[in-house]
């Protein structure tokens, strides 16, 4: 079959079987087909090729074409994606609906200790349980967003605070991120978070966010790359305020010891030279100030 490894991941991320997709991209790809032709452009068994026509035909995607010899075609896909949609939104109802019960009865012990004041932590594993989270995270943000990516995961953390910036263009944006991310994508940014967005020299093997100085979540990607949903990442949580402040502390130094905004303009100095006298000193003297607040 002459088809892109990325139009079959995203039909399969609509919703479709690996073998649903094979059929309907050879149908795609040939026009009109009889089953016996479409089991052998998708390499599928002639029994298991009847099936997925069955139940593609069922959901809306192919049509039966009357003569002689019964021929399938693939269909736009605006009505599966309708029926889809539509069915997601009835999904959401009832499980707004059960939410109150089930958040009243299914507690474990650990968050009700947690709940009590303490602080509280996690381990999250895979890319899409640590996207999840950090959607969590900047969707319960009031006041100020800290963050730092590395080369691969610059992208892809970038969409995520973009989200948030419009959603909520009141927040606060302290970002830094590697010189490898300066791509011309940047300045099409929310101002708020452009305004708080620094470039620096080093090169970030984590992602780091920190959340209303009381979040805090440190993610390994594995691999690092811009991939939205696929990867096994490692990542660590933890509501707890001074490990919190302590990592914008951290991000805080990285900034002012190399870091430029993203518009070129060096920062924290007005045009400071790195290591210079004035950068120096606002750097011992925004340090200071910080790790007094922790004390």
């Amino acid at each position: 079959m002459r088809h892109a490894v990325d139009r079959l991941s995203a039909l399969i991320g609509l919703g479709l079987s690996d073998a649903e997709a094979g059929v309907f991209l050879a149908l795609l790809d040939h026009g009109s087909l009889p089953a016996g032709l479409v089991a052998k452009a998708s390499r599928l068994p002639r029994n298991r090729a009847y099936e997925t026509l069955e139940s593609l035909h069922g959901k809306g995607l192919i049509e039966i074409l009357p003569g002689r010899v019964r021929q399938f075609r693939a269909r736009p896909v605006s009505e599966f994606l309708d029926t889809r949609i539509e069915e997601c939104a009835e999904t959401i109802r009832e499980l707004q609906g059960r939410r109150p019960f089930a958040e009243a009865v299914f507690v474990p012990a650990q968050t009700q200790e947690a709940d009590s004041g303490g602080s509280t932590s996690r381990i999250l594993l895979g890319r899409r349980a640590v996207a999840r989270e950090i959607d969590r995270l900047l969707g319960s943000a009031k006041e100020r967003v800290v963050a730092a990516a590395s080369a691969g995961g610059s992208e892809r953390l970038l969409l995520r605070l973009a989200a948030a910036a419009e959603r909520d263009p009141s927040l606060a944006f302290e970002v830094v991120l590697p010189h490898a991310a300066a791509t011309a994508g940047l300045e099409r940014l929310p101002a708020a978070l452009a305004s708080g967005l620094c470039l620096a020299e080093a090169t970030l093997s984590c992602e780091v966010l920190v959340v209303d100085d009381a979040h805090v979540l440190v993610n390994h990607p594995v691999p690092d790359d811009a991939h939205a949903r696929l990867g096994r990442d490692f990542a660590f949580y933890a509501r707890d305020p001074s490990l919190a402040r302590d990592q914008r502390l951290l991000l805080e130094c990285l900034r002012l010891a190399r870091g430029i905004q993203a518009a070129g303009v060096c920062r924290p100095a007005d045009n400071a030279e790195p290591n210079s006298p004035a950068r120096e000193e606002t750097m011992r003297r925004e340090t200071k100030r910080e790790g007094a607040s922790l004390v």
